[in-house]
């Protein structure tokens, strides 16, 4: 049977239509995919029996869904598959309209000067909700009026398990393939001090930090001292255990989100240190995966209060 490349992303949420996982297959039938969607995708068991599988793509056969128990003789070699716990497709159609007055009357591209935020694109679209938005602008407005249901909602599913990793390694959303991630990360930092020698890198924030799998595997091996912040008191209270006592020396935990943060007293961090530091400054913050799932959250503004004195990862 010949084997054919396919990616899995979610249907619906902030990652929608963003491949998460590419995987080369021969077995096409459904099922089979969907068992491999589930690994990949760290599915809770409870979400599989309502399951669908969408192809995700910009021809005819995009928002096809392929059929539970079934072969999935339409798939393409490098087809994306996304995958619903429930609802109805949220992706591209099969004909995709265009904006009358792009092709007739075409605007000059914008000008703007390096203190501007360029606008969003104009692109139409609706939420899994079935609610449309002509623009990302409004949908960001929608979005800002619902900002504390949003929360409270995200607090009590991570506060129920997540999405159930397997392990700690894999406890939170994009820890799968863990090692090739820390290897990234590392040489990212690599990178970066090769660049910019003077950088010392002594101590670090990491936001949303969940169970500490960065902090463990990429900070701890980088920077003397860690603040750990986590809005899931939970997952805090886990990754004292996950790092180990020795680990867990170095670093501060702190129960708050990042862009709420109050950074304790200098007199404590000093002292949570041995007193090393007398006036210890935070030199990286790590907040990728925040920054990915939450864009908008951290304004310039909230970053400069952190008293930074190198880059945001």
């Amino acid at each position: 049977m010949p084997s054919i490349r396919i990616s899995f992303c979610l249907n619906a949420g902030a990652r929608a239509g963003q491949p998460v996982a590419t995987m080369v297959v021969t077995n096409l039938h459904t099922e089979a995919l969907l068992q491999a969607a589930t690994n990949k995708l760290r599915l809770k068991k409870k979400d599989i029996a309502a399951a669908r599988l969408f192809l995700w793509c910009k021809d005819s056969r995009s928002g096809m869904e392929l059929p539970r128990n079934g072969n999935s003789e339409s798939l393409r070699n490098d087809d994306l598959i996304a995958v619903s716990v429930g609802e109805a497709y949220s992706g591209p159609k099969s004909a995709v309209p265009t904006l009358p007055t792009a092709a007739s009357n075409p605007a000059p591209a914008p000008t703007s000067t390096s203190h501007e935020r360029a606008s969003p694109p104009l692109i139409a679209g609706s939420d899994d909700n079935g609610c449309t938005f002509p623009c990302l602008e409004s949908l960001w407005l929608d979005q800002a009026k619902h900002h504390a249901e949003y929360y409270a909602a995200n607090d009590r599913w991570w506060d129920a398990d997540g999405y159930g990793g397997a392990s700690d390694e894999e406890a939170m959303i994009g820890d799968g393939g863990s090692e090739e991630d820390i290897e990234h990360s590392l040489n990212f930092l690599g990178a970066l001090r090769a660049r910019r020698p003077e950088l010392t890198f002594r101590a670090a924030i990491d936001g949303g930090a969940g169970v500490g799998r960065v902090t463990k595997h990429v900070l701890l091996k980088r920077c003397d001292y860690v603040c750990l912040v986590e809005p899931c008191e939970r997952w805090l209270k886990q990754s004292r255990r996950y790092l180990g006592n020795k680990r867990a020396s170095r670093c501060t935990f702190l129960h708050a989100r990042l862009e709420e943060l109050e950074l304790p007293p200098l007199a404590q961090r000093s002292s949570e240190l041995g007193g090393v530091a007398a006036q210890i400054k935070f030199d990286l913050v790590w907040a990728r995966a925040l920054a990915i799932q939450q864009t908008g959250l951290l304004p310039d503004a909230r970053l400069s209060s952190l008293s930074l004195t190198s880059s945001l990862a």
